[in-house]
């Protein structure tokens, strides 16, 4: 026989149950005493200020030129940014140079969003090929480069293009345009909130990006870290009687 006890929890999970075919938000918790934070609505990010003259751009370049992603992830744990600005795992380098390094890029972010098109073509578009052709130019016209208007020398295309699926936005014309405007490298749907003028450091372990406001001191702190350690690694490969690799050997 089924006692009372079991009988309300036997109903709880079944009402429990026909929620969860709906949505998860159904299901009534108890109100708890204290201080309530009610969640907000859906809100407009602004744009953040910050100095962006020659001098500053180059006197933060210049201290994240050697930095490891692990420097900078370091760095800025040491002022309370854990576990901030580290994008997914699966954020990784196309190409990697294990002999250089030179796949490492570092600069400052652009916001590129990318959105699925709003025109389909299929049969019976075009009375000619020649027609399927001028609509194709005039196509990528819509879409030109504009964000490269706000490109300056050492900038990251940062690209959001989530929900295009059906294409590729990235080719070697494309690139080749952005390095010839000053974009080092692109970053693409990394998973974390990025703002225009942020550093985004990338490599073979990953990505991460440091608010603009603490990057001159989260630099600094992470060449200190990188300096200890790579002066650390030398020693032991000294002892070891191994050849100096571009890990530990001295950097102008």
């Amino acid at each position: 026989m089924v006692s009372d006890s079991l009988r309300w929890f036997a109903s709880v999970c079944l009402i429990g149950l026909l929620f969860m075919g709906t949505s998860p938000l159904l299901f009534s918790l108890p109100l708890r005493s204290g201080e309530l934070t009610t969640p907000q609505g859906v809100r407009i990010l602004q744009n953040k200020s910050f100095d962006d003259s020659v001098a500053t751009r180059q006197e933060i370049l210049e201290v994240y030129q050697n930095l490891r992603v692990t420097d900078v992830a370091d760095g800025m744990d040491l002022i309370g940014l854990q576990d901030i600005g580290v994008m997914k795992r699966e954020i990784r380098p196309l190409w990697r140079d294990t002999d250089r390094f030179s796949h490492r890029f570092f600069g400052f972010a652009v916001i590129v969003r990318h959105v699925p098109t709003d025109v389909w073509v299929g049969q019976n578009s075009f009375e000619t090929i020649e027609e399927a052709k001028q609509w194709k130019s005039e196509q990528y016209g819509r879409a030109p480069d504009a964000w490269l208007d706000a490109v300056k020398p050492g900038d990251v295309g940062v690209v959001d293009a989530d929900g295009v699926n059906d294409c590729g936005f990235i080719g070697s014309n494309n690139s080749l345009g952005w390095a010839r405007n000053g974009v080092v490298g692109v970053v693409s749907n990394g998973g974390v909130l990025v703002y225009p003028g942020d550093v985004v450091v990338a490599e073979g372990d990953g990505v991460i990006v440091v608010p603009r406001e603490h990057a001159l001191e989260v630099g600094q702190l992470a060449k200190e870290i990188n300096t200890g350690d790579q002066q650390s690694r030398r020693e032991k490969y000294e002892d070891l009687g191994l050849p100096l690799d571009e890990t530990v050997r001295d950097k102008e």
